[in-house]
């Protein structure tokens, strides 16, 4: 049996012909305990070398520490959302080459290293790096480091994030299934009233105005909040057959976010047309507008813009409709 030293200097104990002197560094949290030890030929050597281990330790017991042992202490104590918490996970995964390596021994050029081997760009290697921002304030609070060389670490920059409209010929395709389709009428909708897929579920049955051929609704900004979306003819008989088949007492769409998005990739992916996220429903409305020559006042009024050059970033036209464009010149 091992004999305690008191106050947590150690433990010398035999170990089949030899003695070991065994000191604790710290336990994870899962109650792992980390140690460091020394296999000595006689129990005098073992005692002088635990006295030895000790006086290392002293200056900082968590100099071994390895950023899979942080990242075990520092896991349970973060206050994140499911999402933010797979996250974070997947990006730990990306980090492998780390997981073993003492966080005492690195710097800048080591963790650059290991943020560039990340897979994928700016995104993925922003998350990964977040992972080991909070695995370094805690080796900074702790004394494992001096100095945060994280902070010297460059990412990548920001790709610029791709913008598009559903074309005419897309959208011809999802009239053809108005009538069956619930999350075909979402699309059109969104495309002929220039709405956010958020201002789409919050729109209330009693602000629809079909005998005027408007609605009430929209979010976000003062611009934006409570304006007058006109409807086209081609759009009531959508909006009345919206309104028969919701669910929902008082709301047009009466569907959660989650299952929103759920239900329209699934649609657009079943009946064969790319997937453009929800919010580019609001680009092919301006798109399709520019293209119709309605006036810029007259957009910028219905999507709910402060200023027009915020509109015109929802604006992809096509080559062909400025060819035909010039055209009439």
């Amino acid at each position: 049996m091992p004999k305690m030293r008191g106050n947590g200097q150690g433990s010398v104990y035999k170990e089949g012909n030899k003695w070991r002197a065994v000191v604790t560094l710290y336990y994870t949290a899962t109650g792992q305990r980390k140690t460091r030890s020394k296999i000595c030929r006689t129990k005098k050597e073992a005692l002088a070398a635990l006295v030895s281990l000790n006086a290392n330790g002293t200056q900082n017991e968590y100099a071994a520490m390895t950023f899979a042992d942080v990242w075990d202490v520092v896991l349970p104590g973060l206050d994140l959302s499911p999402g933010k918490l797979q996250e974070y996970k997947r990006a730990w995964e990306r980090l492998g080459q780390l997981h073993l390596v003492r966080i005492a021994d690195q710097r800048t050029a080591d963790l650059q290293r290991a943020i560039d081997a990340v897979p994928g760009g700016y995104h993925t290697k922003k998350a990964a790096k977040n992972v080991l921002g909070h695995i370094y304030h805690y080796a900074l609070v702790n004394d494992i480091v001096a100095k945060n060389y994280l902070s010297f670490v460059v990412l990548p920059a920001a790709a610029k994030p791709l913008e598009d409209a559903f074309t005419d010929e897309e959208l011809t395709v999802v009239w053809d299934y108005v009538r069956t389709d619930e999350e075909a009428r979402w699309i059109i909708i969104m495309a002929y009233c220039g709405l956010r897929p958020g201002e789409l579920r919050q729109i209330k049955k009693s602000d629809i105005h079909l005998k005027e051929q408007y609605m009430i609704g929209g979010i976000k900004t003062e611009e934006g909040r409570n304006r007058t979306i006109p409807l086209a003819d081609r759009l009531l008989p959508v909006i009345q057959r919206q309104i028969a088949c919701s669910a929902s007492f008082q709301l047009l769409v009466s569907c959660g976010s989650k299952l929103f998005y759920e239900r329209y990739h699934a649609f657009l992916s079943r009946i064969g047309i790319r997937y453009l996220p929800p919010r580019f429903c609001r680009h092919t409305f301006a798109t399709r507008s520019a293209e119709a020559e309605i006036a810029p006042a007259i957009i910028q009024s219905i999507m709910g813009h402060k200023k027009y050059q915020t509109t015109l970033g929802y604006t992809h036209i096509r080559t062909d409709k400025k060819v035909e464009s010039v055209n009439k010149l």
